[in-house]
């Protein structure tokens, strides 16, 4: 498996220039069983706030390892899984002392110190590697990945898995239901004044967002108390739910909304002019393939950007997106989903407006309108799922676990920068190995190097005096007399 690394950093960049160029147990379940598998449960956008305020720029003050984005005030499994019941404490050996080291997860590859959200330690005294704690370690990686795997689908996710399939088999038979009913979604549309304006598309783009900030923030005032902290994935009431909504925190919703309009107004006054909407509807079969690659190609084209925002070597890049992750104490609200830098909002809405341009049927500037607006509503919906810190079985890695990571990885990527860069699939997480489980892999094979080398440092001289005594004997005896 392909390891990070700092000299990934060219594999990234020569990956993002050739995309470039070419392009989610039921909510009524009892509060019981939900609180019992919360415990075990896993744990970003081109709407930004881009005009700077105080806190947008307090990343500067920070500790370098905040800036290096590796780190968080809690640790990762803290939001995606109980740990086990720490092991018995191990002998004691009065005659010598134990020291501790940082552990693994603190360093990276130089060996800086990064993070601590890990306890392993290694005993000088003969070098014993304490392998409960690595046991521990791993039982709480094992549990974070059965979190994110789901093998038991609840009816409605049946029924919703049903529907997509048996959908698509209904279309291939007999097209023409499906291809009416599309004609008259956009017949409405067309006839609509309102969607002729310029900046119609970015409008239905900030209402996707808004919508769903709105929900996933008042969504603890339908569920309950209980039901709430059993579907969070750190166990607790969310916090400051509705800080957008007070009045001295009018900045956090008026920036990115005037920041994103403006910018597509610029856009289409002085790039790409708006052009008028096109006469004929799409077919179904158009229609769903170009909003689902152009979801899939946004999804790869920001893929190495976010990666480099993580680990490239000009700091000021790491800076830019290091407001993004301010919330670190607690699990994520949908809030922050538009909470950006305006560099980093640039970069995401730049590859919006790329990818909307491209079509698998009709190349460059042929995408249709109609599957542009399901677009922004789908991106704009996923990317505010991911950051809501909840993790329900309507959501969409709940239904679609094998290709969807959702939030319980995006979860875990803002508290652990070095994993989960996708921001909707996880194939290329997985490839890369930008997974929990490979850095816990890594994190073994860095400690039983370490275990060999300790154990090196630590040998009893005695051994490198054998050989001389052995000399020092043979010649003091004298034989016998005859």
């Amino acid at each position: 498996m392909w390891s990070p690394s700092n000299s990934h950093t060219h594999t990234m960049i020569m990956l993002a220039v050739a995309v470039l160029l070419l392009l989610q147990n039921d909510i009524s379940s009892s509060a019981s069983a939900s609180s019992s598998a919360s415990a075990s449960a896993s744990a970003s956008s081109f709407v930004s706030s881009w005009i700077p305020t105080a806190n947008a720029w307090q990343i500067n003050s920070l500790p370098r390892r905040q800036t290096s984005l590796h780190l968080s005030s809690r640790p990762a499994d803290d939001f995606l899984a109980t740990p086990p019941p720490p092991p018995p404490p191990p002998p004691q050996r009065q005659e010598q002392s134990h020291k501790s080291r940082p552990s693994l997860n603190e360093m990276d590859d130089a060996g800086r110190i990064l993070t601590s959200s890990l306890s392993t330690s290694m005993r000088t005294d003969n070098s014993v590697f304490n392998r409960d704690e690595l046991n521990n370690e791993s039982s709480t990686t094992t549990a974070t990945a059965m979190a994110t795997t789901q093998t038991e689908f609840t009816p409605f996710q049946q029924a919703v898995r049903a529907l997509v399939g048996l959908g698509t088999i209904g279309y291939m038979i007999n097209p023409e239901p499906g291809d009416n009913l599309i004609e008259s979604v956009y017949s409405a549309i067309y006839h609509w004044d309102l969607a002729s304006t310029p900046l119609f598309e970015a409008k239905v783009a900030v209402m996707g967002f808004l919508i769903p900030i709105v929900g996933f923030s008042s969504l603890h005032l339908l569920l309950g108390e209980t039901t709430t902290k059993a579907s969070r994935f750190d166990g607790q009431m969310p916090t400051k739910p509705f800080e957008w909504a007070e009045v001295e925190n009018w900045n956090l919703a008026f920036n990115p909304v005037t920041a994103y309009l403006g910018s597509i107004w610029i856009y289409h006054q002085f790039v790409h002019p708006h052009a008028g909407l096109p006469e004929m509807a799409p077919t179904l079969g158009v229609f769903a393939m170009e909003t689902l690659f152009g979801v899939w190609l946004y999804d790869l084209v920001f893929f190495p950007i976010h990666y480099l925002m993580h680990h490239s070597k000009w700091g000021k890049l790491r800076k830019v997106h290091g407001y993004h992750h301010r919330v670190t104490s607690h699990s994520l609200n949908a809030l922050e989903t538009v909470q950006h830098s305006y560099l980093d909002g640039f970069l995401q809405v730049a590859v919006n407006v790329l990818v909307q341009q491209i079509s698998p049927f009709g190349g460059f500037g042929h995408k249709h309108f109609l599957s542009r607006l399901a677009h922004n509503l789908v991106v704009t919906y996923l990317l505010t799922e991911a950051h809501s810190g909840y993790d329900l079985p309507w959501m969409s890695h709940r239904i679609f676990p094998e290709i969807l990571g959702g939030s319980p990885l995006h979860e875990g990527h803002h508290h652990d920068g070095r994993v989960y860069y996708q921001q909707y699939f996880k194939y290329l997480d997985d490839f890369f190995g930008f997974t929990k489980e490979d850095l816990e892999r890594e994190k073994e094979e860095k400690l039983l190097l370490r275990e060999q080398q300790q154990q090196q440092q630590y040998q009893p001289r005695v051994q490198e005096e054998e050989p001389m005594s052995l000399v020092l004997t043979a010649t003091t005896d004298k034989p016998e007399s005859i």
